[in-house]
């Protein structure tokens, strides 16, 4: 992955689908695709027009916050 520069981080919400279920959580990243490169198997809700439900519903909930660059 290429260096940044420092760019504006942004609060994603984050979905790992398993089937019966799933697990979310807000990452701190600086776009969608840093996510999806660092992590596998997940999905990104980067706009909440198209899925209004994942972000309502999940705003109310107590999801653990992660930031990308942390070890």
């Amino acid at each position: 992955m290429t260096d940044t520069g420092g760019a504006h981080k942004h609060r994603l919400i984050v979905l790992h689908d398993y089937g019966m279920g799933g697990a979310w959580w807000w990452v701190h990243a600086r776009s969608a695709r840093e996510v999806l490169e660092k992590f596998a198997w997940v999905e990104v809700v980067t706009d909440p027009e198209t899925d209004p439900e994942a972000v309502t519903q999940r705003e109310g909930d107590e999801l653990e916050e992660f930031d990308i660059d942390a070890p």
